[in-house]
């Protein structure tokens, strides 16, 4: 009578909707526990014939149903977390792609923030593929560990991907941190080369004998050219005033160029609220020849002064420095693009390859 009235109990309380197999099989070892341990009670007092379940034992069986249902609720709300983080991802990825096509329309390949953004997508989708198995009612431990391996793998393309990311801004930081030891150790070469120039003029212009050296050519015409006149030999001038001459012209092409850039861009992504790439590079180049215009009018001056002839040097090297720079990321984006057509060709000859008769 006793174990009936316990099962009647039990059947009050089930109403389960045939929920997760492993919960249910749990749930029920550990009823039967629960009922084992109620018989033998009953048993030692000598009460198999008690009508009703005691309080304490009702307590038990409670217990153990809501233990189950919390971890059924906890199995749901695991799966619809994993499908939000799936959609989040999509959804990433789907911007960063309008991003890309309104910023390189012309781009047949997908950018490294693009494939970061999708390889997200495949590690939320393989998460969520895990989750569903294990929240099955018949656990299928075989396809549970495929399904984690599954994971592993895309979470192992998401982190390659990453890395690539990292080394490319290291690789860049690198460059500008030798870019600024270069400037930094030129503007100290200038200036020590400056100081020391000067007095090693003064003792060669006395050795008799001593082969000509272009300092010495310089020096030894000024000395002849004031002695017999101006008129006698053709101004020191005359050369520099060329060099400035060509130098702005260099400025005017670039600008030219930069400006002939930016009107390209314009008509080509009109909603761009940043520069391209190639404008920035065409700019770049206006500060070089900019920088080498005041070098060289600094250079021709008649009261030469080596100080701002040694600064107008450093700016030409920074300038450079830059340009050097930005150059650079353009033969990486073509290495990449080049890269990622050769993987597409390589993928598209192994799926039209015909498979291998046995």
């Amino acid at each position: 009578k006793a174990a009936e009235q316990f099962d009647e109990y039990i059947k009050t309380m089930i109403q389960l909707d045939r929920r997760k197999h492993t919960q249910n099989f749990a749930l029920n070892i550990k009823l039967s526990r629960i009922k084992t341990e109620y018989l033998r009670k009953l048993n030692v007092l000598e009460e198999k014939s008690k009508a009703e379940l005691p309080s304490e034992t009702k307590k038990e069986i409670d217990a153990a149903f809501e233990q189950f249902k919390k971890d059924t609720n906890r199995t749901k709300k695991t799966v619809a977390e994993a499908e939000k983080k799936v959609e989040e991802a999509k959804k990433k990825a789907k911007a960063q792609k309008e991003e890309d096509h309104r910023n390189y329309p012309t781009n047949t390949y997908k950018t490294l923030e693009l494939e970061i953004a999708e390889s997200d997508v495949e590690v939320k989708k393989a998460e969520l593929e895990l989750v569903k198995e294990e929240a099955k009612e018949s656990r299928d431990d075989e396809k549970i560990k495929q399904a984690e391996a599954k994971v592993e793998s895309k979470k192992a393309e998401a982190t390659r991907l990453e890395n690539i990311k990292t080394d490319r801004e290291k690789a860049e930081e690198e460059a500008k941190r030798r870019a600024e030891a270069k400037l930094k150790e030129a503007v100290e070469k200038n200036v020590a080369t400056s100081e020391q120039d000067k007095p090693k003029g003064r003792r060669k212009r006395g050795v008799p004998g001593e082969q000509a050296t272009p300092d010495k050519k310089e020096n030894d015409a000024k000395s002849s050219d004031s002695s017999v006149g101006e008129e006698a030999l053709p101004s020191p001038s005359l050369k520099p005033e060329k060099k400035v001459a060509e130098a702005e012209k260099k400025v005017a092409e670039a600008e030219k160029k930069a400006k002939a850039q930016k009107e390209e861009d314009r008509r080509n992504y009109p909603t761009n609220t940043y520069k391209t790439l190639e404008l920035e590079i065409a700019e770049s180049d206006v500060k070089v020849k900019e920088a080498e215009l005041e070098l060289v009018k600094e250079e021709a001056k008649e009261s030469r002064n080596e100080e701002k002839v040694n600064q107008a040097k450093a700016k030409v090297e920074s300038k450079k420095a830059e340009a050097t720079r930005l150059e650079k990321i353009k033969t990486d984006r073509k290495k990449a693009e080049e890269e990622a057509k050769r993987k597409a060709a390589e993928e598209d000859k192994v799926k039209e390859k015909p498979a291998e008769q046995p």
